[in-house]
This record gives C-alpha cells, structure tokens and sequence, in this order.
C-alpha cells in the first residue's frame, strides 16, 4: 500500500504571504484551508480555488484554474509565483473568483461549506473538523477503494473520536453509482482493509499544522497523542434539505427503500431490488458486525444555514438524533408540535391542509392519494373538483373550456393542494362580474384614484378580472402564445380607471408555497440558456422599468426565479401598452402586484444569488418607478371581500382552507 503523508513543512513562509494575511485570515467567514501532502488547498464553497505549494526558490507557489478569471470551462491552470502578481491576481479579484465560484457549485457543496466552518468558529462544538474531500492513494492492493470522503471531524475532548461524514443534499444522488450504497460500501471496506491506524497518524499531521495556521484551533486539540485517539472511527450520513417538495417524498424515506427490505422502516414509497441490508445487514444497528452507520436528517436548507451563527455538525438540534426512528414506522405528516413550528413555511401548509382533508369536509371526504406524473400523492386529491370551492367548480371549468385556457400540468384542475393557480382562482373567481367589489379590490393595489374597472376585453365573456392572461401576439420572442402554456402570461388581470380617463393594467402573480424550488440560474451560453437571454435581452435593454446592465444579462439576477418571471411579466405589460391599438387589452401604464403570505419567509427573505438580498429589495434594485410593484398579503383581499358581506360562504371557505 502506498503511504499517505498529510502536512506542509512551509508553515512559517505561508504565514508571510498575502495569501494568508490578505486572503485566508480576512475571509474566514467563507474560506478555509485544508492541509495535503505538502501542499495546501484554499476552499470557497468546498471548492479548492487555489493550490499552495513552496518552491525550491524559497518563494510560494499558488495555481489557480482560469476559469476563475474568465468564467470559460476547461480553461488551463495557471502559476502564480510572486507575492506581488498573486496580490494582483487573487486578492485583486476575489469578488470575480466568488462570482465564478458560486456558478460551479451546487448546494450540497454550499451546504458542506457552511457546515465545516460554522462548526469551527464555534467554540460550544463538540467536534472539530480537519479535512474535506479526502481520498486514499492508489492502492494496488485494494483497488476496489477509491471513497472520496466529505469532511472529517475530531472531538475537542479525549478520547478522541475521528468522525467521517458523507453529506446529502434534498434528494440528489441518493441513488446511483455515487449514492447511498456506494457509501456503505466505502465506510465498510475502510474498516475491512484497517486504514484507520494510517487515517489517525494524517490526523495527527493536519491537527500540528492547524493548530499553527487556524486562529481558531481549539486549544484542547494542541497535544493530541495517537493513543488518545478512538480504536475506530464513527460513520455518519448527513442528508440536509429533508423535505418533500411538490409530488416527492421526503429524502429520508428516498434512503430508506435504499436501505431496508422492509418498506414501513423509514416509510418509503418503494424498495430497491438490491438493498444494503441485503448486503451488509441493518447497518443502522450498533451491533451490525460489518458495519455502524449513523444517519442524520435536518430540513434545513442552505438558505436556512445563512441565517445561523453556530453550528455543531454532528450534535445540533435541526438534527433527527441518530437513534431516533431507527426501528419505528415514520408517519409520511406528524402532527407534533416540532411539525407544526417548523421554518420551512411549505411544509406546514402541507401538514395544515393534509389533516384539513382528514378532519373536516372541507374537501368532501377525499382522502388524497391521486395521481401526478403517473404516481400516487397522497396531497393529490382523487378528484380534483374537490381543490376549489364548490359554488364557482362548474364555471371555472366552463370558463378554461370556453377562453381556450391550459389549466397548470394537466387537462384538469390541478389536484395538487398547494397548487397557487387554485389558491388564486379560490380567492378571485367568485367575484369576477362584481364590479363595485372588484373597483375596491384596485383602489386597495392602486390608490383611490382609480375610479371604476372595465372589463377585461381578451375574454368573451368581459369579467372585471381575466385569468391565466397573455397578448394576443408574440412580443417576447417566445415563438407561442397559449393561455396557461409554453408563454409568458399572468395569473390575473384588473384593468382600472384613474380619474383624468387613462387605463391601468394590474397583472397580477399569485404565489403560495413557492420558493424552494427557486433561486436557480437559467441563464447559459447554450442550449435554453443560451436561446433566454437571445428573447430577452434587447427587450430589457429598451425597457423603461428594468435597470439596463452594461455588461449583459449572462448570470445576473434577471434570470433567476422569482426575478425572470417577474422581468418578463413587466416585459409583456409594456408590450401590451405598447401595442394597444392592436390589443384587446386596452391601457396605458402599469401597475405590476404580487401576491404572497408573508409567512412565506423562504420566497420573502432568502438571500438571493448574485443580490444576496430578499425578494422585495431585489427586484425593487431592479426596477426605476417603484409605484410600479407592489405585493400584498392574500388575507388583506379576503378581508376586503369579506367587508362587503356579500360572499360570507367564500369567506368562511379561504379562512379555513388557507389558515387566516
């Protein structure tokens, strides 16, 4: 086998350079440092940005991909070997290596980044975390190990356990060549091939040059000696993201039917054909001969791990504690109280509506469990005539039928009971031809100097608000126009009056659960990326409403959910003023209003890419006449529609349906 060596012998010329005064020590919040075979790797979203090397010449080294520079895949490496062109090029553009840093990361990277150094800044943390990424040398004895592992921690205290952690992201590579099998597999031949005794002498190298190099460093780990450290090392999965967004089940019922043979363990929807307890045995078991594996599972997301200061990476309280649920059936939805407090806002609605349809009749005795991409849900409803209040079902139907409207993902009603597209026609349908209502309804979005509605002409049947609202012509770029499909279009429309005679559109976007799923960048040089920014970007350059960039729109926060829906939106109400003498539409400015529960802190308040800021202070740095956006709580409009006391039905229906 081939000896593994971990530490540098340039400890001192390192603390000399700019890298590490200038680079490392400034940005501790977001860098770290991990220590190889004479050489060192700086991370920034667990993704070695530079490498650190001492050359011969008595001087330090540093290679950087160009890529980090230039933002161009395959790009070559490039050498850097004075002081004053490593100034130059790395502290110089640390914010354009971030930049295009965070395009090439994913999450689970993102995440791992936070744990390792929210962990080490933390001085309440049992554990220590020493490496990431680490891998053994070839090894031509043993050629079926090649594990790549995630992050290493030691205890502050003796004796001193090694903890060796794989992490987990949502749902992703769960399955798979990379998945959990394979880590199974990994933790098991460590174990069988004895590289631990090699593992906790690099433990004792990284934990010297550490202890010299971190300002952190734990004083307990100063003077650790081998024979302090653990026999043998304890094996973690680490899954993040543990929610069950839209039609999936959670992660950790996904693990599950990877895991067990037995389907009821974890709750999963199915079981793999090979399971690693048909492999290994209960691996979750502490007396499993082959292996003891300790699994932890957290809802958090990366957004939720911006927000908190500390963090212990092993022990810390958004963890199900390992033991927990081992050997237990897990309800798919608890209704105990850590349940029904949790900060992942889409997952209480869901919990809130689920006991909804098994306790009330507000969804006439349907018990869930329909059909979506040709799997049963149990939050899709057998009929989806049940997910929208029964007075305005039939003339909803009618309505889609006769305007030519897709209804959102299928023929029908959407079955889904979070779907926003229902919770908007619940809220507005049923007052559409209730003028006097509908005037108030615009005076609240606009001001009281909207003075009457008028009817929406795009519709036959001329309600005072229109549904799933595009142009009659293509004006984006879009190459279709259809209601509710393949087009840029609006869940409602308004059309007031102001006093002086002139027309206001108000479309309007209706948002619910929305926002886990977003923050995605889907701008690119290719492919659908590459065609977006071609529709668009000449339209937002002539825009009176959207801030013009100078260098392009490529990785801006125009092409990020929730912005590139509402860029496109403000687009399309240009379009439509612009074109009005051809238009049904009729009107002559805007007024751009989004609808959503406050509660939805992870729509509201995330950081957004390339902003780093919420919802509402990002697209308002986009946009020059602020009058032009507004967003409302959905409630504000129920107790508007309830104040006329006209709809007590209604009322009494969104109240209970939607929790106000």
């Amino acid at each position: 086998m081939k000896k593994s060596i971990r530490g540098i012998s340039f400890v001192d010329k390192f603390k000399e350079s700019c890298l590490y005064k200038e680079l490392y020590l400034q940005h501790r919040n977001e860098l770290f440092i991990a220590i190889r075979n004479e050489y060192i790797n700086i991370y920034y979203n667990n993704i070695s940005i530079a490498k650190v090397s001492y050359t011969q010449g008595n001087m330090i080294r540093c290679e950087i991909n160009e890529y980090y520079f230039t933002g161009i895949s395959n790009s070559p490496m490039l050498t850097l070997c004075s002081e004053d062109e490593i100034r130059k090029k790395i502290i110089g553009c640390y914010d354009t290596i971030k930049a295009n840093s965070d395009k090439k990361s994913n999450e689970e990277k993102k995440s791992q980044s936070a744990l390792f150094i929210k962990n080490n800044r933390n001085v309440e943390s049992e554990w220590y975390c020493t490496d990431v990424e680490w891998r053994r040398p070839a090894d031509v004895e043993h050629l079926d190990f090649n594990a790549r592992f995630d992050i290493i921690a030691i205890t502050k205290k003796s004796p001193y356990r090694i903890a060796i952690i794989e992490l987990k992201y949502g749902r992703k590579a769960v399955g798979g060549d990379s998945g959990i099998r394979k880590h199974i597999e990994d933790f098991y031949l460590f174990g069988k091939y004895n590289y631990f005794e090699i593992f906790k002498r690099e433990t004792k190298a990284i934990l010297n040059n550490l202890s010299d190099l971190d300002p952190d460093f734990p004083e307990e780990l100063k003077h650790v000696r081998m024979d302090q450290m653990a026999s043998k090392p304890e094996f973690y999965i680490i899954t993040l993201d543990n929610n069950a967004y839209d039609t999936l089940c959670t992660p950790k019922q996904t693990v599950g039917g990877y895991m067990f043979d037995d389907a009821t363990r974890w709750n999963s929807p199915r079981v793999s054909c090979k399971t690693v307890e048909s492999v290994f045995g209960d691996v979750t078991d502490p007396n499993n001969g082959k292996v003891y594996v300790k699994f932890l599972f957290s809802p958090k997301t990366i957004e939720d791990l911006k927000d908190i200061s500390k963090i212990d990476i092993i022990n810390d309280a958004m963890y199900d504690l390992p033991s927990r649920e081992q050997h237990t059936s897990m309800p798919k939805y608890s209704n105990n109280s850590t349940e029904r407090t949790s900060s992942n806002y889409k997952k209480k609605e869901q919990v809130r509506q689920l006991e909804l349809m098994k306790n009330t009749t507000l969804f006439h005795g349907d018990c869930g469990g329909g059909e979506f991409l040709n799997k049963t849900w149990e939050f899709c409803l057998l009929d989806s005539r049940n997910n929208i209040f029964e007075d305005i079902v039939d003339d909803c139907i009618d309505y889609f039928k006769n305007e030519q409207i897709v209804f959102w993902g299928s023929n029908g009603i959407p079955n889904h009971i979070l779907s926003s597209q229902v919770a908007c026609l619940n809220h507005l349908f049923a007052i559409r031809y209730d003028r006097d209502l509908v005037l108030k309804l615009a005076q609240m979005l606009v001001g009281h100097e909207v003075e009457d509605v008028e009817p929406v002409e795009c519709d036959k049947s001329r309600p005072y608000i229109a549904f799933e609202v595009t142009s009659s012509k293509d004006y984006l770029n879009e190459k279709y126009v259809k209601r509710g499909a393949n087009c840029t279009s609006v869940d409602a429309v308004i059309i007031a009056r102001i006093n002086g005679g002139d027309k206001i559109l108000i479309p309007i976007e209706w948002k619910y659960t929305e926002g886990n799923e977003y923050n995605i960048d889907k701008s690119g040089t290719e492919g659908s990326g590459k065609e977006r920014l071609r529709r668009y970007t000449d339209l937002i350059n002539a825009s009176n409403q959207l801030q013009a960039i100078s260098g392009g729109y490529l990785n801006t926060v125009y092409f990020v959910e929730p912005f590139y829906q509402l860029m496109r939106q403000t687009l399309w109400a240009e379009q439509i003023i612009a074109h009005k003498s051809v238009e049904p539409i009729k009107a002559d400015d805007f007024v751009h209003v989004h609808v959503m529960p406050k509660e939805n802190a992870t729509l509201l308040h995330r950081r957004y890419r390339y902003s780093e800021m919420g919802l509402e202070e990002t697209w308002r740095n986009l946009i020059l006449d602020q009058s032009k956006y507004k967003w409302i709580e959905p409630k504000n409009i129920v107790k508007l529609i309830d104040e006329s006391g006209r709809y007590a039905k209604l009322v009494q229906y969104l109240n209970l349906r939607y929790g106000y």
